[in-house]
């Protein structure tokens, strides 16, 4: 049996309906510039209905400012010249002032005089083209789209010859402007048709391909691998099944490219498998992409680790030393108190005083790099016991300020009731340092499920910050109070270290003399449990 030609495989649809639902915008215009017809596609993309268009505007006004100037200087007298313009870079302007970027093809149809006639403008939105992710779902919506249009067709075999030729040459114009491979198999894995990107791109005519089994032409035949890869899928798809997956291809000049490759069957009124159809996209730039992103993170994060590490250990070493300082400015103070003059005295303390402030800073920098990278011991823990076991630790510092803590019934949860402790006694220990100077503070701990995790905040009404401090406050060795109070700046870097390798976040809201409440989340999930 001969094999279907293409006036049995895609001219099933009316060219009006073709033209309509291009992925591509149409225009027509005359030559003084006028819209006389436009189709659904370029509507949908630029806002406009098609009667604020026809007869009312040009396509010269739907362009930038500095569109208009090209279109005047370059675009329009290019096309008025050669008759041809192809993929000119030009950014439209649409109805609610979006700009869309547009790869723009023009041809000026002339009468046998010479006299043009009319402009078919081609334009290519290229903001999907952008934005890889959404074209990659525009690709597969459009293939999506075309099985249902090659689907419909089946029903139009009645049409005349005259009007599905007409078809033919407008489906096959829609497919050769396509910036992808696209092509048509019969059920048995052999080429009906393959559009202009798709040959030209490894230097074929169409006599080479045409008629052969897809799985053994230029493309796929330098690899056995790949050849299974797409006889596996071709077998998916005779029997109905759509596969899509990346794989490289050969181009001419045994060049090499990644695409995302998709299958998908067509199926006929009878539910069987009628056509094949290919579609590809170009994504070597993405995969490199991804190398190079993939590489860089290895970097970063081997440096990473490097740098914590050292940091464990160096503050680590440097601990000894700084103990015997210390110890012994101590010692010398309290010796020579009655000799040395007072002058001499505050240069001890200042050794004394600077000593302490190391042996904080460093045990912070130590707390800082265990919780960034040391491992954690995860457990079903009560949040009201770890509260406690905060609180007990600042008893010295409530009892000094007056504070009143009270907090909500809290959950049980699975965490490293260790770090959990340390980051409720960090906000706790900061309302306390944070206060006003006349009134005692309040702070109150409450919780609350949301989705799959548990909002957690700490509320006061200490001297609060200014918003914009909001996010600069949890950095390392941020202080927003200078030296006035003691601190190193890095209790609430280590609380975000710890929030975060929990899988969660935090943040801060405050207001100046009214208070500051302290957020941080932490999963909920099977591993959760409310405290009754």
């Amino acid at each position: 049996m001969a094999t279907p030609g293409i006036d049995d495989v895609l001219l099933r649809e009316s060219a009006e309906d073709m033209f309509e639902d291009a992925p591509f915008g149409y225009l027509f215009s005359r030559p003084d510039g006028s819209i006389i017809k436009v189709n659904r596609t370029f509507l949908r993309w630029i806002g406009y209905d098609r009667p604020e268009l026809i007869d009312r505007l040009r396509f010269l006004d739907l362009l930038t400012p500095g569109g208009k100037l090209f279109y005047e200087s370059h675009f329009g007298p290019s096309l008025r010249m050669s008759g041809y313009i192809s993929e000119i870079a030009l950014d439209l302007l649409a109805k609610d002032g979006r700009l869309i970027p547009a790869l723009v093809s023009a041809v000026q149809k002339r009468d046998p005089e010479g006299q043009p006639q009319f402009n078919r403008i081609t334009v290519f939105n290229a903001t999907e083209r952008r934005k890889y992710e959404q074209e990659l779902l525009l690709s597969r919506r459009e293939a999506e789209k075309a099985s249902a249009e090659l689907a419909y067709l089946n029903a139009e075999l009645e049409r005349s010859n005259e009007a599905l030729r007409a078809s033919e040459q407008h489906l096959r114009s829609v497919l050769d402007t396509l910036f992808a491979f696209v092509g048509v198999l019969n059920p048995e894995g052999v080429l009906l048709e393959a559009n202009r990107a798709a040959l030209h791109a490894a230097s074929l005519m169409p006599n080479q391909v045409i008629g052969k089994p897809f799985a053994d032409l230029y493309w796929w035949s330098y690899s056995h691998e790949v050849q299974s890869e797409l006889l596996n899928a071709i077998g998916n798809a005779q029997t109905g099944i759509a596969s899509r997956y990346d794989v490289v291809i050969q181009l001419a000049e045994r060049k090499f490219i990644s695409v995302d490759f998709s299958l998908v069957p067509m199926i006929g009124a009878d539910g069987r498998v009628t056509h094949l159809i290919p579609f590809a996209i170009d994504i070597t730039d993405r995969k490199l992409m991804e190398e190079d992103i993939k590489h860089a993170n290895n970097s970063l994060l081997k440096v990473n680790e490097e740098l914590g590490q050292f940091a464990y250990a160096a503050s680590h070493d440097l601990q000894e030393p700084l103990r015997n300082i210390s110890l012994y400015s101590q010692l010398l103070a309290r010796k020579f108190e009655q000799i040395v003059d007072p002058e001499a005295q505050s240069f001890l303390q200042y050794v004394v005083d600077g000593s302490q402030r190391m042996r904080e800073l460093i045990s912070d920098i130590l707390a800082f790099s265990q919780a960034q990278h040391s491992n954690l011991v995860l457990r079903p823990a009560s949040l009201d016991q770890i509260l406690s076991i905060a609180l007990a630790n600042l008893q010295a510092a409530i009892r000094e300020s007056g504070a009143t803590i009270t907090h909500d019934a809290l959950p049980l949860l699975t965490v490293d009731a260790g770090r959990i402790a340390g980051l409720l006694q960090n906000l706790i220990s900061n309302s306390i340092k944070y206060r006003k100077l006349d009134q005692p503070p309040r702070i109150h701990i409450s919780a609350e499920k949301t989705g799959e995790e548990w909002t957690f905040a700490v509320h006061d009404n200490g001297a609060g910050f200014e918003p914009q401090y909001a996010d600069q406050i949890f950095g390392i060795f941020k202080r927003l109070h200078g030296r006035d109070l003691p601190g190193t700046g890095i209790g609430l870097a280590i609380c975000k270290k710890v929030v975060e390798t929990h899988g969660g976040r935090i943040w801060a809201e405050s207001t100046p003399r009214v208070g500051s409440t302290f957020f941080f989340t932490l999963p909920a999930g099977s591993r959760s449990v409310q405290n009754r």
